[in-house]
């Protein structure tokens, strides 16, 4: 920059290091996170929409010095496909999968059932949650999960399921 005063060069201003700007980002503190809903006995699922107990498991974020607007999406790994609230089942290699029950993650912010979308961090992803505004520090956010009947008659066999998650700063 050059600053001349009556046509005489006043002030010469010159970066000697180049400038590099970063987007604001959190880093998650727990990017695995095995839930266990264990062994549920399939006469506890009475009719279509029965729910098994639910299994609470945290999220962490560490956003120390970033002020951002979280969001988050959820991918059913087994369908990348589903934008539905109902978790694939993984197949099993060892017996028949369990039929007429699926996996839900609940928000525990406000009990609803999440929404799965493709695996992408883009503002106004396909079923992303808005989590709320980062307030420079760890966070944690709660979900639960659990079994969820889809039809009249569930019968028993292992019952998997994997879930990816994306986070989106903006």
């Amino acid at each position: 920059m050059q600053v001349w005063i009556g046509g005489m060069l006043a002030t010469d201003v010159r970066l000697a290091n180049s400038i590099q700007v970063l987007g604001q980002t959190c880093a998650v503190t727990t990017p695995s996170i095995p839930v266990t809903l264990g062994n549920i006995k399939s006469s506890v699922f009475t009719a279509t929409g029965t729910k098994s107990p639910a299994v609470p498991f945290t999220i962490g974020l560490n956003c120390t010095g970033v002020a951002t607007n979280v969001g988050i999406t959820f991918t059913d790994n087994t369908n990348t496909g589903n934008t539905t609230n109902i978790l694939s089942l993984t197949p099993s290699t060892a017996l028949p999968n369990a039929t007429g029950v699926g996996i839900q993650i609940v928000q525990q912010s406000n009990g609803t059932a999440v929404k799965y979308g493709p695996d992408s961090a883009v503002a106004g992803n396909v079923n992303q949650i808005m989590l709320g505004a980062s307030n420079s520090s760890v966070q944690s956010y709660t979900f639960s999960g659990q079994y969820i009947s889809t039809a009249s008659k569930v019968t028993g066999g292992p019952a998997n399921g994997v879930a990816t998650f994306t986070m989106s700063y903006q």
